[in-house]
C-alpha cells in the first residue's frame, strides 16, 4: 500500500475529528460504553500520529525552503491541505477543508449543511426524476439531519469528480489517483462504491411507479445509521376539577419502539453498447434502481414478515390485533358483502379515523362496485362515495384512484389478496383501513453497487451484457397496531 500524502492524512485528519465529534455530541452527559471508549481512544491516537507526520512533512519543508533548495522546495509542494485549485471556503466538494472542533462540533455541522444545501441547487437529475421534487426533499433531509451526516453524503456522492469517477469505475476506464480515492473516501462499510446521489433512489424520486401507495400515505424517517428509536404514546388524558381540588395522574405511557434495517438487493443488467452512452446508461440506472426497489416494497410493505426474517413488517403482520372477520364462503364473492365494508370502518377507534384510509386491489374495488349496483339498500350512497375524481385533500398519485369509499381516500395496491376465481382455498386479506402515519417506513440513505464485469449465459460463456449489484438497506414496521382494522375472509374448505 503506497504512503498517504500529506493532503489525504489532512483529509483523513478532518474525518477523525468528525467521528471524535459524533461520538463526544452522543455521549455528552454519560460515560461511553467500552466499544465506543476504544474507539475514541483508537481514533484518537490515529489523529495523533497522522499530525505527527504532518508536522515533521512541514518541519523538513521549512528547512529545504531555509536552505534555498529551489529544486527541494518544487518537490515539497505537492503536500497541501486542500486539493489543488481549490480554494478554502468556496469548494464546496472539498470535505477536508471543513473547520471541525471538538469544542464546538454544531460549526461544522452548520457548514456542512450550508455546502449540502448549495450542492442541491446544481444538481442535474435524471430525466426520469421528479427534480423539483427531489431537490425539496433533499432539503428537509439536511435540514432534519442534527449531525450533519445526510449532508456530509450528499456532498461526498453529489461532487462532479465523484459523479466522473463513478462513471469510469463502471465503464472500466483508468481512474486518476484523485478519482480512485474519492472512491474510497466513499467506501461503504460492506463494500461496494456509492451510488452518486443523483442517481440513488433511496434518495431521488422517479415517477414511473408501481401500484405501491404504502410509501406515499406512511410516515417515512431518514436515518444514517441502522437503528430508528421512535416514540409513541397512548395520549395525556385530561379531567375538570373543582377548585383547589387534588389533580388526577393523567400521565401517558411512553412506547420506545426500534426499527432495524435490513438489507436489500438487486441486480441491474447492461449491455457494452449502452456503456458506450454514460448519459442514457445513468438514466436506464437511476430507473432500474428504483423500480427494483419499488416492487420488493410494494410487496413487503404489505405483507413482509418482520425484523427476524431480514425484511420489513407489513402492515398485515403488524396490524393483526385489529382484523375484522368477514362472511365465510367457499365461492368467490359469496363471502364478502356491503355489511363488511361498514362493520370496518366502524371498527377503527374514533382516534384513528379523521385520517383514516382504505387499501386494497383493485378488483376489490370493482367487486364493492357491482356489489353496490345490485343492492337494493345504500346502492346510490355507496357508489356515489366510490367515484373517480379528486378531492381537495386528495390527488392522484402512485396507486391514488381519485377514490373516495364512505367518503374516505380509497388506494390500490396490487399485493392485496383477491377472491380466486374458483374456491377460496387460504384465508385472504382483501382490505386495510387505518391511520397509515402509525406506519414507519426508515430508510438508510445511500446505495452501494459492485461491478460483475461479465455477465455469463446458461453455457457459461460472457454475453456481452455486465452487471451492477446493488444494495440498500430499510424496513418498516406499525408502531400501533390499533390504527388498523383488516378485512379478513376465511378459509372453510
Amino acid at each position: 500500500m503506497e504512503p498517504m500524502t500529506q493532503e489525504e492524512r489532512q483529509a483523513r485528519v478532518s474525518e477523525l475529528k468528525q467521528i471524535l465529534a459524533d461520538l463526544n455530541s452522543r455521549y455528552l452527559d454519560r460515560a461511553m460504553p467500552d466499544a465506543e471508549r476504544d474507539q475514541w481512544q483508537d481514533t484518537a491516537a490515529e489523529i495523533a500520529e497522522h499530525e505527527k507526520v504532518i508536522a515533521e512533512l512541514a518541519e523538513r519543508r521549512a528547512v529545504v525552503e531555509a536552505l534555498g533548495d529551489k529544486d527541494g522546495a518544487r518537490e515539497a509542494q505537492p503536500f497541501q491541505t486542500h486539493r489543488p485549485g481549490a480554494t478554502r471556503g468556496d469548494d464546496i466538494w472539498d470535505l477536508s477543508t471543513i473547520r471541525t472542533s471538538i469544542d464546538s462540533p454544531e460549526s461544522a455541522v452548520r457548514e456542512l449543511r450550508d455546502r449540502g444545501l448549495r450542492a442541491t441547487e446544481g444538481f442535474k437529475f435524471p430525466d426520469v426524476c421528479d427534480a423539483d421534487a427531489t431537490r425539496a426533499r433533499l432539503d428537509r433531509l439536511i435540514d432534519k439531519s442534527e449531525d450533519g451526516k445526510v449532508a456530509r453524503h450528499i456532498i461526498a456522492t453529489g461532487s462532479p469528480q465523484y459523479f466522473r469517477a463513478f462513471a469510469k469505475k463502471i465503464t472500466e476506464r483508468h481512474l486518476s489517483p484523485e478519482e480512485q480515492r474519492d472512491l474510497n473516501i466513499t467506501t461503504p462499510g460492506d463494500g461496494g462504491y456509492a451510488v452518486p446521489v443523483t442517481l440513488d433512489p433511496t434518495v431521488i424520486l422517479v415517477s414511473n411507479w408501481s401500484v405501491n401507495p404504502i410509501r406515499a400515505i406512511s410516515r417515512v424517517e431518514t436515518i444514517t445509521g441502522n437503528t430508528w428509536q421512535g416514540l409513541t404514546s397512548t395520549g395525556m388524558s385530561a379531567a375538570y376539577a373543582a377548585e383547589s381540588a387534588e389533580t388526577t395522574d393523567g400521565s401517558p405511557a411512553f412506547l420506545q419502539p426500534e426499527i432495524n434495517v435490513e438489507r436489500a438487493q438487486a441486480l441491474a443488467i447492461f449491455s457494452r453498447e449502452l456503456e458506450d452512452d454514460w448519459s442514457s446508461l445513468a438514466s436506464e440506472l437511476a430507473t432500474m434502481f428504483a423500480d427494483a426497489k419499488d416492487d420488493l416494497e410494494a410487496t413487503k410493505f404489505i405483507s413482509g414478515a418482520g425484523h427476524g426474517s431480514n425484511e420489513p413488517q407489513g402492515v398485515i403482520v403488524g396490524a393483526t390485533t385489529g382484523a375484522v372477520t368477514g362472511n365465510t364462503a367457499q365461492t368467490a364473492g359469496g363471502g364478502f358483502g356491503l355489511e363488511d365494508i361498514y362493520a370496518v370502518q366502524a371498527a377503527l377507534p374514533p382516534r384513528f379515523r379523521p385520517r383514516a384510509t382504505w387499501v386494497a386491489n383493485q378488483e376489490i374495488y370493482q367487486l364493492i362496485r357491482r356489489l353496490g349496483e345490485s343492492a337494493s339498500n345504500n346502492s346510490t350512497v355507496l357508489v356515489d362515495n366510490l367515484r373517480g375524481g379528486t378531492s381537495a385533500d386528495q390527488v392522484p398519485g402512485p396507486g391514488n384512484l381519485g377514490y373516495t369509499l364512505l367518503g374516505k381516500p380509497a388506494y390500490e395496491s396490487s399485493a392485496m389478496d383477491v377472491f380466486p376465481s374458483t374456491t377460496i382455498t387460504a384465508d385472504l386479506e382483501i382490505m386495510i383501513y387505518g391511520d397509515f402515519r402509525h406506519y414507519v417506513i426508515v430508510d438508510r440513505i445511500g446505495m452501494s453497487v459492485e461491478l460483475v464485469p461479465h455477465m455469463l449465459g446458461s453455457n457459461r460463456l460472457p454475453t456481452g451484457q455486465r452487471g451492477l449489484m446493488a444494495y440498500w438497506r430499510n424496513s418498516a414496521e406499525v408502531v400501533a397496531p390499533n390504527a388498523f382494522r383488516l378485512l379478513h375472509i376465511e378459509n372453510t374448505s
